[in-house]
């Protein structure tokens, strides 16, 4: 929520409210502020509790929240959870494009194969943290050793500019862990449906009716 207000406080329950007191809260409010029901110019409070809703609705960001205290941005956290989704299809493509899948569909397991992968690039991602993390602790270390004269000064702007870079080395980074453990979550929201995909696919190839071009292409 952009501006900072506790959802629970907008929609007036007490903190760490259960999912089912948000969803009563923002319907009687919403209907309240509704301006059929009230004559009033209620547009911007009605906003308000219809994102206070909306943040507190999306079981992680409640789960944060009520953790921490802090609120995510609802427009990045968007962006993370929509590249998290776009990288899982790319990532399901793959794999039942692959050639041990179409040779033998029974043999593989959609979730399992998915999560190994996920899994596998983001202790990569953890372990290339860490390496900038020591790089930029490494360069600010040397930056410290040098003074005022003028070619200390040129040496310190230019080590300046590796810390920055590997700064947004680092930030990049961070976003591709955050991507990595959403598709992680998404792993487990969709497991349902991933093991009727695994079953189709078993279906299709024992009958040789379709291709998987069929369904996936």
């Amino acid at each position: 929520m952009e501006d900072k207000v506790c959802p629970y406080k907008v929609l007036g329950i007490r903190k760490k409210s259960s999912a089912e007191k948000v969803k009563k809260a923002f319907r009687k409010l919403a209907k309240e502020l509704h301006p059929d029901v009230n004559n009033g110019n209620h547009s911007e409070r009605l906003l308000k509790v219809t994102e206070a809703y909306k943040y507190l609705s999306n079981p992680e960001l409640k789960k944060h929240y009520d953790e921490t205290g802090i609120l995510k941005d609802l427009k990045e956290e968007y962006m993370i959870v929509e590249a998290a989704k776009n990288n899982l299809a790319n990532l399901l493509r793959s794999i039942l494009q692959h050639e041990q899948f179409i040779s033998n569909p029974k043999g593989v397991n959609l979730i399992e194969t998915l999560n190994n992968v996920i899994q596998q690039n983001l202790d990569n991602f953890l372990r290339n943290r860490i390496k900038v993390t020591s790089s930029i602790s490494a360069l600010e270390e040397a930056n410290n050793r040098f003074h005022s004269s003028k070619e200390e000064r040129f040496l310190c702007d230019v080590i300046s500019s590796m810390v920055q870079e590997k700064q947004r080395e680092k930030d990049k980074i961070e976003r591709d862990i955050q991507i990595s453990s959403r598709m992680k979550s998404l792993l487990e929201d969709y497991s349902y449906d991933f093991e009727v995909v695994n079953i189709m696919q078993r279906v299709i190839y024992t009958t040789g009716t379709y291709s998987t071009s069929t369904y996936w292409g």
